[in-house]
């Protein structure tokens, strides 16, 4: 008899190929063919031109709007937020210090920093 529940390998699936439409999506607004665009066209079309269900399209632009790359408004549609998605970093996501200050072109050091006691003791 088959077990009829799904592995956890089918159920992070679709959470998988959102991930990567967020990705491809992402690179369409800043370089393929949104990149002029105020708006993103309507889930059923992103749909049928991505070969994805309209569930997946929705957890993606779920995740986009999250991460204040789009807005949708209820009878104007998918809103793209050029503000957010031309940002060449940001702090608001999870990084590391380090590579942050590096993606600026920058090394990070502590050198000519003052100790916390001015040179003398501390108490």
């Amino acid at each position: 008899m088959k077990d009829s529940r799904l592995s956890p390998s089918s159920r992070l699936g679709g959470a998988v190929i959102s991930d990567r439409i967020v990705s491809a999506l992402l690179d369409e607004l800043r370089t393929g063919r949104y990149s002029e665009a105020d708006r993103l066209p309507a889930e059923v079309d992103l749909a049928a031109e991505l070969g994805v269900s309209r569930t997946v399209i929705r957890d993606a632009l779920s995740e986009m709007e999250r991460a204040g790359y789009i807005e949708r408004v209820r009878g104007i549609g998918t809103v793209i937020n050029r503000t957010v998605l031309n940002l060449r970093s940001r702090l608001d996501q999870k990084l590391e210090y380090y590579p942050l200050i590096r993606n600026f072109g920058s090394y990070p050091h502590a050198d000519d920093l003052p100790d916390a006691c001015g040179g003398r003791a501390c108490p």
